[in-house]
């Protein structure tokens, strides 16, 4: 989408699969990639190792919303009150997360079910949750709340990228569930 917002076409650049962390870093300073995009994680990971890197916020050029629920329109109408509990639950874990103050119990408690590489940081992966945290504040202050703009931007984009085709109402997104989870009119 950030080529296609710069004019720049798809086919005039190659694409490789680099997986997701720091180590695809590496791969820059062996010449194979110029760039890659990661994940707010891996660059506070890259400045806890010191490494002398250039990163931007993909949403400076190409804005899109973030952390998406996706559902087809024939389930949300169908099961509404599902979703929006979903929603509140979701809700509910980001207040004990943004409300924690020892993250030490958060990280052990995933990693029982998950293998949290950054748990084998010196620091044992508190500050990139921290990080993550600190990211997801104004989603939880804001209970969610969605610039229809930005997915007008998007799904403009997501079409000029050849990511999806142009089809007449094509939209993405809905606040209809936001709506109901939080009792907003």
């Amino acid at each position: 989408m950030m080529l296609a917002k710069e004019g720049i076409p798809f086919e005039s650049v190659r694409r490789e699969a680099t997986g997701e962390g720091p180590a695809p870093f590496e791969l820059i300073g062996l010449g194979r990639i110029d760039a890659y995009i990661a994940t707010s994680g891996t660059v506070q990971q890259l400045r806890l190792h010191a490494k002398r890197f250039v990163a931007w916020s993909v949403d400076t050029v190409a804005p899109a919303p973030a952390q998406v629920y996706i559902s087809t329109r024939q389930a949300l109408d169908d099961r509404p009150e599902l979703f929006a509990n979903f929603l509140l639950g979701v809700y509910d874990a980001l207040g004990a997360l943004t409300a924690a103050r020892d993250l030490k119990p958060i990280i052990a408690s995933m990693n029982q079910k998950y293998d949290i590489v950054e748990r084998n940081s010196p620091d044992g992966g508190e500050a990139t949750l921290a990080v993550a945290i600190d990211e997801y504040r104004p989603a939880y202050h804001d209970k969610f709340a969605s610039n229809a703009s930005d997915w007008k931007s998007a799904s403009e984009l997501m079409v000029r990228a050849g990511i999806v085709e142009a089809k007449e109402g094509l939209t993405f997104y809905t606040d209809a569930i936001r709506a109901r989870a939080f009792d907003l009119k």
